[in-house]
């Protein structure tokens, strides 16, 4: 249900994220269960947004400076947005960080920094719950500040789900 004063409500994310350590880059892929009052709009910093669809439509979107505008008038249900992005040593949304002689790849949430990984209502007052699973290489491990729901290990890759965060505790790291 929409607060007053609120164009948008978000329930919840679920965030697919194809992690490509090498190359220091990512593809993703996003359901956000929401309601609408009018067209959605999304923050999103540096991401390149292939598709985005729901409720069996594919949407109209722009992305103008650090807001992805969805051309979907008053909406209900689940939006699914794919999208990519690259890793920079910024220590801002996702990025590259040393690590005991080579790097890790580490988030940094603080102050509206999320929407520098996926596209979403980044303000402190606009908590959701946060569901994340990661696909990476096998021999790599994925953190999360919620505990390993299940790890799958298929084709030379390690696809890894965490257990949902409550709404109160939305911040990830992966």
């Amino acid at each position: 249900m929409l607060a007053e004063g609120m164009a948008t409500h978000v329930e919840r994310y679920d965030l697919f994220l194809d992690v490509f350590f090498r190359d220091l880059r990512f593809d993703g892929k996003l359901f956000i269960t929401l309601e609408s009052k009018e067209d959605v709009v999304l923050d999103s910093v540096g991401l390149h947004v292939s598709n985005v669809s729901g409720n069996g439509k594919t949407f109209d979107f722009e992305e103008k400076g650090d807001s992805l505008l969805v051309k979907s008038g008053s909406f209900k249900g689940m939006l699914e947005v794919q999208y990519s992005g690259t890793i920079p040593e910024a220590l801002a949304g996702i990025y590259k960080a040393p690590f005991d002689g080579t790097y890790i790849i580490t988030t940094n949430f603080e102050a509206a920094n999320a929407r520098r990984l996926l596209p979403c209502i980044d303000h402190p007052q606009c908590r959701a719950e946060f569901k994340l699973t990661v696909r990476i290489d096998k021999e790599l491990d994925a953190i999360s500040n919620t505990p390993i729901e299940s790890v799958k290990i298929e084709d030379g890759e390690k696809l890894v789900s965490f257990q949902k965060t409550p709404r109160n505790t939305q911040r990830s790291q992966t």
